[in-house]
């Protein structure tokens, strides 16, 4: 017959084996919650990730379409007389146009667009013997005439900015490889965009210089103004190849 200290034995015994189990049933309990609240925490961020990867998807898409459509334009070089085509596609020199090298900041496209619309269609060659090739290849094709701005004739060696209240040097916003640095200094020498936002100017104000206005509606030059309405497509043929360049990177960053 057992006796009452080994009965107490085996109650305490039993007692503490209920304690432990009750800590390892509680410890199982925080952890099944821990475990629940993680899986909730990583559902959420697998949500989060998919809405992510949605909005990355339709911006490489859209920037996808934005790179066709540009590759298209410049493969057919939209907007661009016969003259330039045809030089382009069966030229040997594979001289640039100057719209191509510009990379202009968004906000200034359509002002330096219209400024420089004269000279977007113009070759940049390093000499005359250049241009003089080409101009045969086009006389004996009989394909028009095109114009050829001479690198080595090019002398603008000093820079001619000034301080001005409200006046940006154009030249500050339009970059382009060292090779075309003068020939810019030289297209852009003595024009500032006037940036007040009343958007006007007075006639007899900077006289001896070339005024731009920011959102591209005039032209102001020292016998003369011209501006008006600015078109839906101004600002989108200048820089045509220095943005499917930015696009081409930006898609390559998303895919990475």
């Amino acid at each position: 017959m057992q006796g009452k200290a080994e009965f107490e034995r085996d109650v305490k015994a039993t007692n503490d084996n209920i304690d432990k189990q009750l800590k390892a049933l509680n410890k199982l309990k925080d952890e099944s919650e821990s475990l629940s609240e993680k899986k909730e925490n990583l559902e959420g961020q697998l949500t989060e990730n998919h809405e992510n990867l949605v909005i990355v998807n339709r911006s490489i898409d859209s920037k996808q379409n934005e790179l066709d459509l540009l590759q298209s334009m410049i493969d057919n070089l939209e907007g661009f007389p016969e003259s330039i085509k045809f030089l382009t596609q069966k030229w040997s020199k594979k001289a640039p146009i100057l719209s191509d090298i510009l990379d202009v900041k968004d906000e200034y496209k359509a002002v330096i667009e219209h400024f420089l619309e004269p000279y977007l269609n113009h070759f940049i060659v390093d000499n005359i013997h250049a241009a003089k090739e080409a101009i045969n290849v086009l006389k004996q094709a009989q394909k028009g005439k095109a114009h050829f701005f001479l690198l080595d004739k090019i002398d603008e060696s000093l820079d001619s900015r000034s301080a001005y209240k409200d006046l940006v040097f154009a030249g500050d916003i339009v970059t382009v490889d060292s090779k075309y640095q003068k020939l810019l200094l030289h297209l852009l020498k003595d024009v500032y965009i006037y940036t007040n936002q009343d958007d006007s100017i007075e006639s007899n104000e900077y006289d001896d210089l070339t005024i731009l206005s920011a959102n591209g509606t005039y032209v102001k030059k020292a016998v003369s103004i011209s501006g008006g309405s600015v078109g839906l497509f101004e600002g989108k043929k200048i820089g045509r190849k220095k943005n499917l360049e930015k696009l081409q990177k930006q898609i390559k960053k998303y895919n990475d």
